[in-house]
């Protein structure tokens, strides 16, 4: 080549080189025609323009856990031991976090006459009660063990799952509370079950601050049925009690 003519390379081609565009190569469109029923006009969409958002995290909701060997939906359920070791009161926490504050019974597993007094005459009662763990109280210094019960559901009847005896496994089980008017009865009524329940547990609360909530609860065993029960408080009283009625155990 003519030195009056040079190559656009020059005499040093390693000056120049090609350049790629940066990422992967735009992709062929890809149309697709739609109507709008509404509108009745149409229009074309190109999918390769189109992005699917995905949130890094996923909040699973309660109606979305699914037990795989029995496949029901389950509630959140919770089930633990309070050891109380001549205390008339104890905080306590749940093994989990529950998506709502869930309805909360008591039952005393053991009692010890170490410290002196008649334990079976001690009642139970909750003072505070909350997503991730409540506050229970005594009417008498105690030393044993109190198991308390903890479900949420978004309705009742529903299923739930505990690994703790007696009620162990898949079981089925309607929940709620109801205030007494300064009474000393009560009937607390629930969502129909299939059958009669097997256990019927009941705790009073002291949520609304009334202070009446020392009592002990007598549960009329006659009258349970599908979707009801009556019982007996040994005082009048105008506080929640939470209840849970277990169809199967």
């Amino acid at each position: 080549m003519s030195k009056n003519n040079p190559s656009k390379y020059n005499s040093n081609r390693n000056l120049w080189r090609k350049i790629y565009p940066i990422g992967s190569p735009r992709r062929s469109p890809e149309t697709i025609n739609l109507v709008d029923a509404e509108t009745d006009l149409s229009y074309s969409l190109d999918l390769q323009q189109l992005v699917r958002h995905r949130d890094y995290f996923k909040i699973i909701s309660v109606a979305t856990v699914f037990s795989a060997s029995t496949g029901v939906l389950l509630g959140e359920y919770d089930e633990g031991l309070i050891h109380f070791n001549n205390e008339t009161s104890k905080t306590f926490s749940y093994a989990f976090t529950f998506s709502n504050t869930p309805i909360v019974v008591l039952t005393m597993e053991e009692e010890s006459p170490s410290f002196g007094g008649i334990t079976e005459n001690v009642n139970m009662f909750g003072s505070t009660v909350s997503t991730t763990g409540a506050t229970v109280g005594l009417s008498a210094p105690y030393s044993g063990t109190i198991r308390y019960r903890a479900a949420y559901a978004p309705s009742y009847p529903y299923y739930f799952q505990s690994s703790f005896a007696p009620i162990s496994g898949t079981f089925r089980a309607s929940a709620g509370t109801i205030t007494p008017s300064n009474q000393s009865f009560f009937t607390a009524s629930w969502n129909a079950l299939a059958g009669i329940p097997v256990k019927v547990l009941q705790t009073t609360w002291d949520t609304l601050s009334r202070l009446d909530i020392d009592v002990a609860i007598t549960l009329n065993t006659a009258s349970i049925g599908v979707s009801s029960a009556a019982s007996e408080l040994s005082a009048p009283v105008s506080s929640p009690v939470h209840f849970i009625a277990y169809e199967t155990e």
